[in-house]
């Protein structure tokens, strides 16, 4: 017998002995041994030891040897009800009161779930990047989220099933749920290690696979790249942010910040040179920028907004004005433009129960004077 048996055996030994009903989580807290990838509801429903109520696991002989609370309540109710009896008139009849349940407990008293308190970390984690990238997110019932990417002329939806440690997914019960939100896309988010078991059955469901490491990636790079829904809806298409797609994605941002790299570098080289200058293609590269990407970041810099330089001839410019003067020039014009901007001011209505609530969003100048 492998390790492994000999956990799940001593595991299944020590339940039957168990007098209190555990819950999976409860369970996977008090034997952390046993194999992560062991289905605990299958081994105890595979063993005739054990039995399942209301969710919660325990020896099927310890409570039939247990009287339950119901029976205790109608015991205690019928042997009430016969002392009443004898000490009454025969004619005189009387209503019979039930007894209130015994260790009835309140709302207040429930003590916290760890498993709910987890759903609930997870829901907020996935909820904060998907809105810093711009989705609308709104919350679901077991487990889900539905985000909205609002383009304007094209738009798309995300049903997102949250995957717990070593969970499983429904798959017939996730596509039934796609269809009734009318979500474009099905993606799954949760731990790597659990993702690589859903890779077949998520590609025939035309589901995709995001990890919790690829949303802390995304949440990382907010602050250096401009990333929308727009650049993630042919992640939810195909791939997900998940082992090639996390490959893929990777390349593009690669990308994007080798392009801002060479700006920089090239600015860099400008801003040694004595303005107004004419310089060489040849002054401005090396073996990190290439010929092609030269050209085409001196191309940028010539046009509007910059026009720093001008080209003179083949393989030949002229730096029209100093560098930092330029970038202050720049910075002016932007940080006045962005004053005249219009601007999007959300206006919400909310219903006196908290369910239903309405969005109005209206444009307007900023410092426009109100008629």
């Amino acid at each position: 017998m492998n390790t492994g048996a000999a956990a799940i055996a001593k595991f299944l030994d020590d339940l039957a002995n168990q007098g209190t009903p555990l819950s999976k989580a409860e369970i996977r807290g008090l034997y952390p041994d046993l194999p992560k990838n062991l289905d605990i509801d299958d081994a105890l429903s595979r063993d005739n030891r054990f039995v399942l109520e209301k969710g919660r696991w325990q020896s099927a002989k310890l409570k039939e040897d247990r009287p339950s609370e119901t029976q205790e309540t109608t015991q205690g109710a019928k042997n009430e009800s016969s002392i009443e009896a004898k000490n009454e008139p025969e004619k005189i009849k009387r209503a019979t009161v039930t007894p209130y349940p015994k260790r009835v407990i309140y709302p207040s008293e429930v003590a916290p779930n760890p498993t709910s308190e987890k759903d609930l970390s997870l829901q907020n984690k996935a909820k904060d990047v998907l809105k810093l990238l711009g989705y609308r997110v709104e919350s679901l019932s077991h487990g889900q989220l539905i985000a909205y990417a609002d383009l304007g002329r094209k738009n798309y939806s995300v049903l997102i099933q949250l995957l717990q440690p070593s969970g499983q997914i429904d798959w017939s019960a996730l596509l039934a749920r796609k269809r009734e939100v009318s979500a474009t896309y099905a993606a799954v988010f949760g731990d790597g290690l659990d993702l690589t078991k859903l890779s077949s059955p998520a590609a025939l469901a035309r589901a995709t696979l995001w990890s919790w490491a690829g949303l802390d990636r995304l949440h990382g790079l907010t602050s250096s790249v401009l990333l929308s829904p727009y650049d993630l809806e042919s992640h939810f298409e195909r791939d997900g942010l998940f082992d090639h797609g996390m490959e893929r994605f990777d390349k593009t941002i690669d990308k994007r910040v080798s392009e801002k790299g060479a700006f920089s570098a090239i600015l860099t080289r400008l801003a040694a040179m004595r303005a107004p200058v004419v310089f060489m293609l040849d002054e401005v590269i090396d073996n990190d920028i290439n010929r092609e990407s030269a050209v085409r970041v001196l191309e940028t810099m010539s046009q509007a907004p910059f026009h720093l330089v001008t080209k003179v001839d083949n393989g030949e410019f002229c730096l029209r004005n100093k560098v930092s003067d330029a970038l202050l020039n720049f910075s002016d014009y932007a940080l006045s433009l962005k004053s005249r901007l219009p601007h999007r001011r959300t206006e919400k209505l909310q219903g006196l129960e908290g369910e239903a609530q309405y969005e109005t969003l209206v444009d307007a100048n900023v410092g426009a004077k109100s008629e």
